[in-house]
Order: C-alpha cells, then sequence, then structure tokens
C-alpha cells in the first residue's frame, strides 16, 4: 500500500503519513554487568556439576535466555567477559571432563573401565579419544588404574 501510494499520490502520503518515532533506552553496561556477573557464575557452576555441556558464550547465554546478544556486546560487559573467558572450554578439554566424570560413574557402578566402556559412558566418540589419549592414560593412572590402550584401540 505504501509503494503505491508513494508512485500515485506522493502529495497525500507526504501530509498524512506519520513515522513511528522509536524511544531508544540508553544502557547502563556498568549496571548490567555487575548484575549479570553473579548470574553467570552461577550457570557456570551448574554446567560444571551437572550433566556435562561443553561451556562456551553460546551455552551460557542460552541458559540465561540471552545468547541473542551476549556474545555480540562481550565488549561492553568486561567483568562478564573476564570471568567467562577464564571458563571457556576448548573441545579437548570438555572431551577429558566427560571421560572423568565417566569413570567415576563407571567406579560407582561397579563396571569393568574399559575403552569402550569410558566411550559409551562418556560419550565421546573413539576418534576424538585418540586425540586426548595421554590425558585418558593420566587420569586411569591417578586413579590407580594401570589400563594400557594400544594404538589400535585409540
Amino acid at each position: 500500500m505504501y509503494s503505491w501510494l508513494k508512485k500515485y499520490d506522493s502529495e497525500w502520503l507526504k501530509q498524512n503519513y506519520r513515522r513511528v518515532k522509536t524511544v531508544v533506552n540508553p544502557v547502563d553496561w556498568n549496571k548490567r554487568d555487575a548484575e549479570l556477573l553473579p548470574l553467570v557464575r552461577e550457570v557456570v557452576s551448574e554446567m560444571k556439576e551437572g550433566k556435562p555441556k561443553r561451556i562456551t558464550w553460546t551455552t551460557i547465554g542460552s541458559k540465561l535466555g540471552i545468547s541473542g546478544w551476549l556474545s555480540k556486546r562481550k565488549e561492553k560487559l568486561p567483568l562478564t567477559k573476564a570471568y567467562i573467558e577464564s571458563e571457556l572450554e576448548s573441545l579437548e578439554e570438555y572431551h577429558i571432563r566427560k571421560i572423568k566424570l565417566a569413570i567415576e560413574e563407571l567406579e560407582r557402578q561397579g563396571k569393568e573401565i574399559t575403552l569402550w566402556n569410558l566411550a559409551e559412558t562418556a560419550g565421546v566418540k573413539p576418534r576424538y579419544m585418540k586425540v586426548i589419549s595421554k590425558e585418558i592414560r593420566d587420569t586411569l593412572r591417578e586413579k590407580g588404574y594401570n589400563y594400557i590402550f594400544s594404538n589400535k584401540q585409540l
């Protein structure tokens, strides 16, 4: 309708068309940063305790219901940004955390700790386990296991 009026009756349109003026409310980013930091700490703590979920800007934002703007506005949130960046996990770190939790779960269930039991319980694909095989061995040694994985298994 607007296009038709603009083309055929632009004079009437100029006299009668009213643009909606939007009011922009300024944001106090320091205040928002201070309010957001405790919420982010709580979410990260829950993510570490519960079912493993990789700690990223997106997962934190989605848990808080603000994933749309959290990572886009991180430069305006220095305290929150510093905390999140100290807690971010690489894919390998995430898989190692899942493996450690899987070892604890297998111990709780009284099951034998084998490579395949670990992979199944942790939900880590064997191709990723190859990348973190040294860390898996170290973790098992710390727990008192002498299980030796051959290169064919990994």
